[in-house]
């Protein structure tokens, strides 16, 4: 019980020299000796060697995989760039273009939309402009 004491209240326990052997202390022990818990040892994560690469553990040899694509994957199958520009091609002909009207129509609802839109900002500006220069101007 004497070496509990020490003279320094902030230095930190020594926790292998507490207990030899974590297993063979007593449950409680920490809580005997003045109530407060101590760490008795640091555990950490016990590292598994890598297996041999040249055989396994049933002692049959290990054969390592081809890095080649297998055309059997799920994923999709990788092309190249020329055969990727004629299925862009293919797929633009599917399209549905518009007619030479639907465009004139388009061109005309967007126009109003955009005209509209700069009218509701410049009426925006215009007030917020004039509301400043009158209180601080």
């Amino acid at each position: 019980m004497a070496d509990d004491k020490r003279e320094d209240p902030d230095q930190t326990p020594d926790t292998d020299a507490d207990v030899a052997d974590p297993e063979s202390a007593p449950e409680g022990e920490s809580e005997a000796r003045g109530g407060t818990a101590v760490r008795t040892r640091a555990t950490m994560p016990k590292r598994r060697s890598a297996p041999d690469a040249d055989d396994d553990s049933d002692g049959k040899a290990l054969t390592r995989k081809s890095k080649s694509r297998s055309k059997d994957k799920d994923g999709p199958e990788r092309i190249g760039p020329i055969r990727f520009i004629q299925q862009c091609v293919a797929e633009l002909r599917k399209v549905v273009w518009p007619s030479g009207s639907q465009w004139q129509q388009y061109f005309v609802v967007v126009l109003i939309f955009v005209v509209f839109m700069i009218t509701v900002t410049s009426l925006l500006d215009l007030g917020y402009g004039t509301l400043l220069l009158r209180l601080f101007g």
